[in-house]
């Protein structure tokens, strides 16, 4: 079964924090997202700032300045365009 390039970014977008270059890998995920509208631009900026902290986490980052919903649905395989249950 070929994998979706949504599957693909969704995997770069939940590149494991510390490592070399995460944090450049998941700004990236995050303009794909960004792009298809799943993302707002606000937590697209989250992403931006933290482009050079590697060891960030940008869930807690986008949560403190009021965003971050649409990171939690993304990572439980829904848009934010999707009702929640």
């Amino acid at each position: 079964m070929a994998t979706s390039e949504r599957d693909i970014q969704l995997e770069f977008l939940n590149t494991r924090l510390g490592v070399p270059g995460s944090a450049r890998i998941r700004y990236a995920a995050a303009m794909y997202f960004c792009k298809s509208g799943e993302l707002s631009y606000k937590t697209l900026e989250t992403y931006r700032t933290l482009i050079n902290e590697d060891c960030a986490d940008p869930l807690i980052i986008a949560k403190a300045s009021g965003c971050g919903a649409d990171i939690e649905l993304l990572v439980k395989g829904k848009s934010r365009h999707e009702k929640s249950n």
